[in-house]
């Protein structure tokens, strides 16, 4: 029999045509993306907390070669405050994002008790109770006063205080005695021994000095002794109270024909390592602290180097700071900014500093050219 292929053409393909599928009404619904097979999980995130508020602690930066390598470090795994405990020692994460130019900042946080036999070694001989010695030198009434003269005539050079920290109104008003007692001793009487040489424009002032007549040197001697002590375990306060007691006024008849001592370049020394201990010398705008505690960073970092630049200049010693080893960025309005906003302006703080901060930059470019 004979067939042509062309009549087996049209059967062929219609035996290989798809049939279409029957739809039925109630399966005619699009079907849902499938559940993934993983759950996602939410990414961490560090809690900020601040390091300057624990009082049975104290806290330092570790170094490139400390006995913990932070690089090492930045792989273990922190609770939601950046905290990881080992024994009696915390190791704190500064936060931010890692990058390949930056060392990993880390905090080695230890309890106080573990340096109280330190402490002791440069324990100044004194009174027994340091705060209740100020009191004597000065009362809480009339402390409340010399405190709103340092907030009207120091504060606005040399701004190391946080006004949102501390809970401060305007710079003019008395502040209330619960913010005194809340000021470690050794800022208080920095605050104090700052404030005295502006006693004269306060009635009442100018007559308790009059009769009185507390002795600013004691003052500046409970500092200093505190400072000592307090610097096995640092914290901004004590910062704080070095910064007060480098610009503290001299009552020495001969010191208008003398040059400064060579105490005050040494103490600058000590202050400078403070400095580096507390990572004051970081960048700290990543870090996962409060912003009151970052914009007081950045101001104590600046007023230590406008410090540094003047004095080695003034006295023709190298400066401790080298632009190469600190990243801190320059001051801007949001380091001075008060929260919550007060109800009563405040007065504009941002420029004595800031253009002192800029003279210092000038400073260092022109000794480095000597």
């Amino acid at each position: 029999m004979n067939m042509e292929i062309s009549d087996l053409a049209e059967p062929l393909t219609a035996a290989v045509e798809p049939s279409a599928p029957v739809i039925d009404d109630q399966w005619a619904t699009t079907p849902g993306p499938m559940p993934p097979l993983f759950p996602e999980q939410s990414l961490a995130t560090q809690i900020s907390k601040s390091l300057d508020k624990d009082e049975s602690s104290s806290y330092q930066l570790l170094g490139i070669s400390s006995e913990a390598d932070p690089w090492l470090l930045r792989h273990c795994k922190y609770d939601h405050h950046g905290t990881r405990q080992f024994m009696k020692v915390h190791f704190r994460n500064a936060g931010g994002v890692p990058t390949i130019d930056k060392v990993p900042s880390h905090f080695l946080i230890s309890d106080s008790s573990i340096y109280s036999a330190a402490r002791a070694e440069t324990r100044v001989a004194g009174h027994d109770d340091p705060r209740a010695e100020l009191m004597c030198h000065v009362p809480i009434e009339y402390g409340q006063r010399l405190f709103r003269l340092f907030m009207v005539h120091v504060f606005p050079t040399l701004p190391v205080l946080s006004r949102t920290d501390l809970g401060l109104g305007p710079e003019n008003s008395i502040p209330e005695r619960s913010i005194l007692d809340k000021i470690p001793t050794h800022l208080l009487a920095a605050i104090y021994g700052s404030a005295l040489p502006f006693a004269s424009e306060e009635d009442h002032l100018f007559t308790f000095v009059l009769f009185e007549k507390p002795s600013e040197s004691e003052i500046w001697q409970i500092v200093y002794k505190l400072i000592m002590e307090e610097i096995y375990t640092p914290r901004l306060s004590v910062m704080q109270a070095a910064i007060l007691y480098l610009h503290k006024t001299q009552k020495d008849d001969q010191s208008y024909a003398v040059a400064d001592t060579p105490f005050t370049w040494s103490f600058m020394g000590c202050v400078v390592g403070l400095a580096h201990s507390l990572g004051l010398q970081l960048e700290c705008g990543m870090m996962g602290l409060p912003a009151w505690e970052k914009r007081l960073r950045r101001r104590l970092w600046w007023a230590l180097y406008i410090e540094d630049k003047f004095l080695s200049l003034l006295l023709g010693k190298p400066p401790y700071l080298r632009s190469s080893e600190w990243d801190v960025l320059e001051l801007s309005d949001d380091d001075f900014v008060i929260t919550p906003q007060p109800l009563v302006p405040v007065a504009d703080l941002k420029l004595p500093f800031r253009d002192m901060a800029r003279l210092a930059v000038i400073a260092e470019a022109v000794q480095e050219k000597l």
